[in-house]
């Protein structure tokens, strides 16, 4: 099984590297294989966040030489316009910054530092994290808007996955750095995001009622659920985990389960028709299942 598991890995490795380009003399993960195709920070961030966590478990250096590569990138989208943060955007050019290329780089800095100990990691996280806070946070109830233009024009949109990665940053930077604020803040976040992006639902299949997801997107909130994970690791809050946890198993008992595939419907947390189905959010259902499954084997 361990085999499996590890040929499996080396193939993902392998085939996300083909998407490596080498426009603008910057190696990167592209949309397609091609130089001239686009390139985007957040695509490239997520990935970084990847490698930093498969490295974490196997100790393998490829993964750490591929999150640093990642993080060389965003340093070039690290301008000084908008009052700093990373762009969203390099090819075509764009000239917005977004909270979903800047938050998870604050937590890949983050887990960076914690795997080198090397202070420039820990310094740019803490300086992402100042200006998410300073720029992007709606001061009414602590989430985070999308982006702004060089103009300071704030776009106001307010998704779960741009929430889920600051209150992710602020639990690293309170393990790291020992600073209250930091867990204060985290704390924060999570009861906002989950008063938004959680309802009471009564549940014919559970036999009870709970707060379950009313999600925007599946993947948006198994990156929300990042944060609540990490919250949880610190004060051993369980409601917020318990409300992942019976959601999805909520899902796998109902109607957003295909009984045939086995596939998970995202349109069902909105009240939807599942119209296509779609590997993003069938990762995503994963990954959730997944770090519960870790817990459980836990005893969390």
């Amino acid at each position: 099984m361990k085999k499996k598991y590890a040929d499996l890995t080396d193939r993902m490795f392998n085939s996300i590297n083909r998407f490596i380009t080498t426009d603008n003399k910057r190696s990167a993960y592209a949309v397609y294989p091609q130089n001239g195709n686009e390139r985007y920070y957040d695509d490239n961030v997520w990935i970084g966040l990847d490698m930093a966590e498969l490295y974490e478990q196997t100790k393998e250096n490829r993964f750490l030489e591929k999150a640093k590569m990642v993080w060389d990138y965003l340093m070039v989208g690290n301008t000084s316009s908008c009052g700093g943060g990373i762009l969203w955007r390099e090819i075509p050019a764009y000239s917005n910054k977004h909270t979903c290329s800047t938050a998870p780089a604050a937590v890949l800095g983050c887990k960076l530092y914690q795997i080198t100990k090397e202070q420039k990691y820990l310094d740019k996280a803490k300086e992402f994290y100042a200006w998410l806070i300073q720029y992007m946070q709606d001061p009414s109830d602590h989430l985070f808007y999308d982006n702004i233009t060089p103009s300071m024009t704030i776009g106001k949109s307010k998704y779960s996955y741009n929430s889920g990665q600051p209150m992710q940053a602020a639990c690293l930077l309170y393990n790291i750095t020992g600073e209250q604020q930091y867990l204060n803040e985290a704390q924060q976040i999570a009861r906002s995001a989950y008063s938004k992006w959680f309802t009471l639902y009564d549940s014919k299949e559970l036999g009870e009622k709970f707060y379950r997801i009313n999600g925007d997107h599946a993947w948006f909130y198994s990156v929300l659920f990042r944060g609540f994970l990490e919250l949880y690791k610190i004060d051993g809050r369980r409601d917020y985990v318990t409300a992942f946890e019976k959601s999805m198993l909520q899902a796998w008992m109902s109607e957003c389960r295909n009984q045939t595939t086995n596939l998970l419907s995202n349109n069902y947390f909105i009240g939807k028709t599942n119209s296509s189905w779609q590997v993003l959010h069938e990762g995503a259902f994963v990954e959730m299942l997944a770090r519960l499954a870790v817990l459980e084997l836990e005893g969390k």
